[in-house]
């Protein structure tokens, strides 16, 4: 019987492909080891709205093994999932199975993966997994593009850029509110009605503009609310504001700034009374200038030749007073031009050169003042704007010439109002007094006009005006300048004899 059984266990190892170890432990204790089997080894959930209830599928623990079989733990990975089934500490006898539920609620669109692990006594499998997946079907918002960088744009040059909201879900996006949030320069367009409903695969367009008017780096968010799952969508801008240039301009303004001035003066018999009042009135009005600078040059045209009656006064002229009253009276209504000073003026100044009879008396650096006196409209043949462009071409820079007017201003000719004078004024910037004002308020405003222009400064190129900066001998002005537009320039109301002034500002150029 001994050499049967042996050789009955001898056909069992060989017919089972036992090994000597396994043969050994089943002839001494008569035990198989427990042997877990777990089915299937993935749970698919599929597609699940978020709507919809949650869904249960199920796996198989199975003790294929000749012992018990202990489930010591049922750990889980994954979010979405949950599991229905507690398995700690559970003994299954050989043969026997249990069934696991696993629940599947999805957080969100998109696919969800987890793991669960079965823990036991299996001497070669103590952990096994079972992989969960599902996917969620929800609506899902994407911006794009997310992050966009507009770049460096020059001061005041807009630039657009398109962004797209589209739902890549598998709902209905519902779109409650469109939010902007940026430090400057940077803002949204959105022609957008809300709440917006967006199907699967639907898209709309909002636009995000960048204008710097300063220089600096600007940051901006496109923030969406929505039904997606995951919350607020954000869109990130950036943008840089630069200036094409920075420039500083540079003046040195003299002790005594050069102004010359022409008088050109009607002597018809009704200008009698005005000629006298403007003599008897000089000397308020040179006291004025004397204030501010000595370097002046006065001319005084009433005659047919155009050269200055008591020639070229000076400071340094003596009687210059009592020379400029005798002047301003000479001529009578003979003159063919007395009542042409557009005409007579250009003759004056066509004799400033070397071997005219006004010579000596135009300089390039000085400010030209040319003031017409008359009591009757300007009879010049020719336009205004003729006259005016003539009158300036005398100086290299047409701001350098201003044109004033001391003349009726309203009726006896209303067919031929404004006066032509009015008009060649205004062209310059000049002052338009009236010759039966108080001549002592006129003479110091002509004085004033005379002096405008010598704290007048050109910049060389074209300003953004809110990056002006002003210092004159070192010290920052915010006030008692401003700047116009008009002739590009730097205008004090304030005297700077002998100052130096430095103009700081970024430049602009017309947008592409």
């Amino acid at each position: 019987m001994r050499a049967y059984g042996l050789a009955m266990v001898s056909a069992l190892m060989w017919s089972a492909g036992c090994t000597e170890n396994e043969l050994h432990k089943n002839l001494l204790t008569g035990d198989v080891d427990a042997d877990i089997e777990v089915n299937p080894s993935t749970l698919n959930f599929g597609t699940l709205s978020s709507e919809d209830e949650a869904a249960v599928q199920s796996f198989t623990v199975t003790n294929v093994g000749t012992t018990d079989l202990i489930l010591e733990s049922l750990n889980l990975e994954g979010g979405a999932f949950t599991l229905l089934t507690d398995l700690e500490d559970q003994v299954l006898p050989a043969g026997e199975l249990v069934t696991v539920d696993v629940a599947f609620e999805p957080q969100g669109g998109d696919e969800h993966l987890g793991e669960a692990w079965v823990l036991s006594n299996d001497p070669d499998e103590g952990s096994v997994p079972v992989d969960l997946v599902g996917y969620g079907a929800a609506p899902d918002l994407e911006i794009t593009p997310a992050v966009y960088d507009f770049g460096v744009k020059f001061i005041d040059c807009p630039d657009t850029q398109e962004f797209t909201l589209t739902n890549v879900g598998q709902e209905d996006l519902v779109i409650d509110s469109i939010d902007y949030v940026a430090n400057g320069a940077l803002s949204l367009d959105s022609q957008l009605t809300l709440p917006l409903v967006l199907a699967p695969g639907d898209e709309s367009q909002v636009v995000v503009e960048f204008l710097p008017s300063a220089e600096g780096d600007f940051e901006g968010e496109i923030q969406v609310v929505s039904n997606d799952p995951d919350g607020e969508t954000v869109a990130v801008q950036t943008a840089e504001g630069r200036y094409v240039d920075e420039v500083e301009d540079v003046f040195e303004v003299p002790v005594n700034p050069p102004v010359d001035l022409i008088f050109a003066v009607d002597q018809s018999c009704s200008m009698d009374d005005d000629a006298v009042s403007l003599g008897n009135n000089f000397a308020t009005f040179i006291s004025a200038i004397n204030a501010y600078t000595t370097d002046w040059r006065i001319g005084v045209a009433t005659l047919d030749t155009g050269c200055f009656n008591s020639g070229v006064l000076k400071y340094t002229t003596v009687n210059y007073a009592s020379k400029f009253q005798a002047a301003v009276a000479l001529g009578d209504d003979a003159q063919l031009n007395t009542e042409k000073l557009f005409t007579l003026t250009n003759t004056a100044l066509s004799k400033t050169g070397n071997n005219g009879c006004n010579a000596g008396f135009l300089r390039e650096e000085a400010l030209l003042h040319i003031v017409f006196v008359s009591d009757e409209a300007e009879q010049s043949s020719s336009t205004v704007s003729y006259w005016v462009s003539q009158l300036q071409s005398y100086k290299s820079d047409p701001a350098l010439v201003k044109l004033s007017a001391v003349t009726l201003l309203g009726p006896p000719y209303p067919d031929q109002s404004p006066y032509r004078y009015w008009d060649a004024v205004e062209a310059t910037g000049g002052s338009l007094l009236s010759l039966v004002d108080d001549w002592s308020d006129s003479a110091e405003e002509l004085a004033t006009a005379s002096l405008e222009g010598l704290y007048d400064f050109p910049l060389s190129e074209t300003p953004d005006p809110a990056s002006i900066e002003v210092r004159v001998d070192g010290t920052q002005w915010l006030t008692g300048w401003h700047y116009d537009a008009g002739t590009n320039e730097i205008q004090f109301d304030l005297e700077l004899s002998g100052s130096s002034v430095v103009v700081n500002y970024g430049v602009v150029v017309p947008c592409d």
